[in-house]
C-alpha cells in the first residue's frame, strides 16, 4: 500500500558535506551577495539601517516564495510526467 510520499532520505534536511561544491557555491553566493550589496547601500549611500532591514527581508520573503513556486512545479511535472 503507498501513500503517494516518498520515504526515506527525500523528506530530510540535505547534508551539505555531501552536496556538490556547485550547490554550496550557489547557497554561499545567494547569501553573502544580498548582504554586501545591502551593507554597501548602508555605509556609503548613507540609508538607515532600518529601511535596510526591511529591505533585507522582503528580499528574503521574496526568495523563499520564488524557490517554492519553482519548485513546486518543478514536483508537479516530475510527479505527472
Amino acid at each position: 500500500m503507498s501513500t503517494g510520499r516518498p520515504r526515506g532520505r527525500a523528506w530530510r534536511m540535505p547534508d551539505l558535506g555531501r552536496t556538490p561544491w556547485t550547490a554550496r557555491l550557489g547557497l554561499g553566493l545567494g547569501g553573502t551577495f544580498p548582504a554586501v550589496l545591502l551593507t554597501g547601500s548602508v555605509v556609503h549611500e548613507k540609508v538607515p539601517w532600518q529601511q535596510t532591514a526591511i529591505h533585507a527581508g522582503d528580499w528574503l520573503i521574496t526568495l523563499l516564495v520564488v524557490s517554492l513556486v519553482v519548485g513546486g512545479r518543478d514536483r508537479r511535472r516530475h510527479l505527472t510526467g
